[in-house]
């Protein structure tokens, strides 16, 4: 077995031209899969909506999206000129232009302003329904009829115009069209520019989900554009300053980008496109690519500074040293992410297959092609031997010597530092926030919060009830059922006003009374009712009802911004309207509502995934350390990064969400495979040397630097994205860097120090350990164990030499352990009261 792993091992330096060939094709082909090479246009796009990270089938998407076809609604858009009066006639005029040419957009379907809305009044005893105005006011008089009856207006007072006067607010809805094609068509920024043309020396603000989502589309592609390149230059220069060699930062540029671009073909061929999920894996199998070649390339070094093997046969020696670790490191991180797949949600689901076919990829990639360009360059000059005062290496024996002393103390301080780690779990706060991902000085958050103060509420949801039958909502018991329900809302902090059918049938019946407002009601018959919609019905009434009156909506503005209030709105409403009349079914839905339970359960769904990801990663570990206790005790070092992490996010108060919670999975992967290298070659060390002791010493000299040279590298080019506007990738970015810092903590003391108590055989060993044919058979010390069970009990021995005369084992001692003599002789004595037997 060893013999045919070595043939294998051989292939990429033996053959290299033909690897880095095979390497090119491939690439090339799959380049082709990503762009028509005709035209230049790219075969994936970027799909930032919501849609895509929702299944198909979710409930409550499929009722959103028949409630939008039902009243006849799309997206919106807040437009809001502002001034210290808009009631003069210049505002008005600008306010009404805007309005005209915003209404001509092919995207728009209507717009809503003073100059369009429908003012229901009573004048001279007669009910009147028309726009606050056709023509802008000329004389004072006018204006400040105007300024009365908006501010008076029970539907569009603080919605249309604020109570102070100075914000005139243009409502934009939009067509009912997916929402990627509307980021494409930049709706919003068309509407911006027309605002900006006709403001004069008024402000204009602007917001609305639909406007916040493709905002934060482009910032994501400049995050990809701009941060990403500089971080991946920090990562080279400090590959550079360790190696001191361009090899030494040209093979994991050149790993990582094959990996990338087959990982990325592979994705386009088989979902078509990124999502707000997705997007985050090229950075995760950078990540994990820049180890996998850093561990080669160092590997590779400390061969040549060994002086032992000649220029052809170091990259040999080399992969023999690194590729079982590096491949059981790329198969359990793999097959960890791969798991991920059983999570519900569609977005984690590809998230999962992404990185782990990636992963894959770049384990192999990582095997093959680094190894053959190692060949094809020439043996670097100066290659020194590694002196035994290297400063580094003896930092890392005195580091080692260190835990191997206070073993006890150290794994005492690492676990009280997990326990302050969990309880700062259960403070955790699961929530999205899209406006505060933007930086404070960024106009998309400040025109937000401005609106949002401005008109007590920016965002808005809906409610939509059912009354089982035609006519259901003409009935004056459930009209004031629903009045009764914006009562209620109108009492919660979080929401700044409501609309519904009631609004519009009070105010027609109110017009009909000559305008008192005792007569601000609803009628006590359906008759009374079906008549004041005959009289005074209009086209407004379709976004609040649908044709045979069975259905209707309340439109709710809220304040709320984050998820996690959001929610918790959605929930106590939820609550109160399980108090509905039984006739009645409803819903709680809206963009936003439908946003927020999205991207928290993402945010959740990616912190469940992670205990499958450690139960597969842990059957992997028990199985390559052919033991269930050893697989246990592997995972430790894996976990505790990853539970300091989540002790880091409660304690400091930042959210969990789907940006934060990429960073354990990143982590997990980097900690695995930091894990696997040290207890590997621990224990080739251990065998080697037949000292424990001396096998952690030899494992931390010889992995510690790769170790270090890694996690450095990774570390400031993470902290590199914090140059981004995004607060979320802020966020990920620092957290990133400082788990990845906890993890080589963990790694450089808590492994080392577990270490030392542990015997390991890995599945390499059972594998390639040769005791001739049918050990069990053939060697009466196996008698009765498996081929496989041989190997292990062979593994598990060591050599121990014992003076002439030493005692080994003394009557009454408790031991585990028994021995076979292979050299010398051994007497047994018991000492009686006769004598010595």
């Amino acid at each position: 077995m060893q013999r045919h792993i070595d043939r294998l091992l051989r292939l990429a330096p033996d053959h290299p031209i033909a690897c880095v060939l095979i390497v090119l094709a491939i690439s090339a082909v799959a380049l082709s899969s990503l762009i028509d090479l005709q035209s230049g246009a790219p075969r994936i796009n970027l799909d930032p909506s919501i849609d895509s990270l929702l299944p198909d089938d979710d409930e409550r998407r499929l009722y959103f999206e028949q409630s939008k076809i039902l009243f006849d609604s799309g997206e919106l858009i807040l437009v809001a000129l502002v001034a210290d009066d808009v009631f003069t006639r210049e505002n008005l005029e600008r306010g009404r232009r805007i309005s005209e040419r915003i209404e001509e957009l092919d995207e728009v379907h209507h717009v809503s302003s003073l100059s369009t809305a429908l003012n229901i009044r009573s004048e001279n005893g007669e009910l009147i329904v028309e726009p606050f105005f056709d023509d802008v006011p000329e004389n004072e008089d006018e204006l400040e009829d105007l300024r009365r009856r908006a501010l008076a207006d029970p539907i569009y007072a603080g919605s249309l115009v604020s109570l102070d006067s100075r914000v005139l607010v243009i409502v934009v809805q939009l067509l009912d069209i997916p929402e990627q094609q509307l980021i494409e068509s930049r709706i919003d920024e068309r509407i911006t520019r027309i605002g900006e043309e006709e403001r004069g020396d008024a402000e204009v603000w602007i917001t609305g989900d639909a406007h916040v989502k493709a905002e934060l589309t482009r910032l994501m592609m400049r995050d990809l554009t701009f941060v990403v390149p500089i971080a991946v230059l920090a990562m080279c220069v400090v590959a550079l300053i360790s190696f001191r060699t361009s090899r030494g930062v040209l093979i994991p540029l050149l790993t990582v980008g094959v990996s990338v671009l087959w990982t990325v073909a592979w994705l386009a061929t088989v979902y078509g496109t990124f999502n707000q999920v997705t997007v985050a894996a090229p950075p995760i199998l950078l990540v994990v690519g820049f180890a996998y070649a850093i561990h080669i390339l160092s590997a590779y070094y400390d061969v040549l500074r060994s002086g032992e093997f000649e220029d052809a046969e170091a990259i040999h020696e080399a992969l023999r040293n690194v590729a079982v670790p590096v491949f059981f490191t790329g198969v359990t991180t793999a097959v960890g992410f791969l798991s991920l797949m059983t999570s519900r949600l569609g977005a984690i689901q590809q998230f999962g297959a992404f990185c782990g076919i990636g992963v894959a990829i770049t384990m192999v990639v990582s095997l093959t092609f680094s190894p053959a360009v190692l060949q094809l360059l020439p043996v670097p000059r100066g290659i020194r031997k590694r002196s035994a005062n290297d400063r580094f290496d003896l930092q890392l024996e005195r580091l080692a010597k260190f835990d191997l002393r206070h073993r006890r103390a150290l794994l005492s301080a690492w676990g009280i530092v997990g326990l302050v780690a969990f309880m700062g779990i259960f403070r955790i706060v699961v929530s999205t926030d899209m406006v505060s991902n933007f930086r404070s000085d960024n106009p998309v958050r400040q025109h937000f919060d401005l609106i949002n103060d401005a008109l007590q509420g920016a965002s808005e949801f809906q409610i939509v009830l059912e009354g089982g039958i035609s006519q259901a909502f003409k009935e004056p018991e459930n009209l004031r059922y629903l009045e009764s329900l914006q009562r209620w809302l109108a009492e919660q902090p979080e929401i700044g006003g409501t609309t519904s059918i009631v609004d519009y049938i009070k105010a027609i019946h109110q017009g009909l009374q000559d305008g008192s407002a005792s007569q601000f009601r609803i009628p006590d018959s359906r008759e009374a009712v079906s008549q004041l919609l005959v009289i005074g019905g209009n086209d407004e009434l379709e976004r609040f009802v649908d044709f045979d009156y069975e259905v209707a909506k309340i439109s709710v503005r809220s304040k709320a911004m984050d998820s996690a209030r959001v929610m918790a709105l959605v929930r106590r409403t939820e609550a109160h309207l399980a108090d509905a009349p039984p006739n009645l079914r409803w819903e709680v839905t809206g963009n936003t509502v439908l946003i927020s339970r999205t991207m928290d359960d993402i945010a959740i769904g990616q912190a469940l995934s992670l205990g499958t990801a450690f139960g597969v990663i842990y059957l992997i570990l028990a199985l390559i350390f052919t033991s269930f206790r050893v697989g246990l005790i592997a995972l430790i070092p894996n976990a505790m990064p990853v539970l300091i992490y989540f002790g880091v996010l409660g304690w400091t108060g930042v959210t969990l969400n789907t940006s934060t919670g990429l960073v354990a999975c990143l982590v997990l992967g980097i900690a695995v495979d930091d894990t696997i290298h040290l207890m590997a070659h621990f224990n080739a060390a251990a065998k080697k040397y037949a000292n424990v002791n001396r096998g952690v010493i030899e494992a931390l000299r010889s992995v510690g630097r790769p170790v270090t040279y890694t996690t450095l590298a990774l570390c400031l080019g993470f902290l590199c994205i914090m140059l981004s506007d995004s607060n979320s990738q802020r966020d990920f970015a620092w957290l990133s860097a400082l788990t990845l810092a906890v993890a080589w903590g963990v790694d450089v003391t808590f492994t080392p120090a577990i270490a030392g108590r542990l015997r390991v055989v890995t599945l390499w060993d059972v594998i390639t350990l040769d005791l001739g044919q049918d050990p069990h058979l053939s060697i009466p010390l196996f008698a009765g164990l498996t081929p496989a069970q041989a190997r292990i009990a062979a593994l598990m021995a060591r050599l121990r030499e014992y003076p002439r005369g030493h005692p080994m084992v003394r009557k009454g001692e408790q031991a585990n352990d028994f021995f076979v003599v292979l050299e010398g002789e051994l007497t047994a004595t018991i000492q009686t009261e006769a004598g010595v037997l």
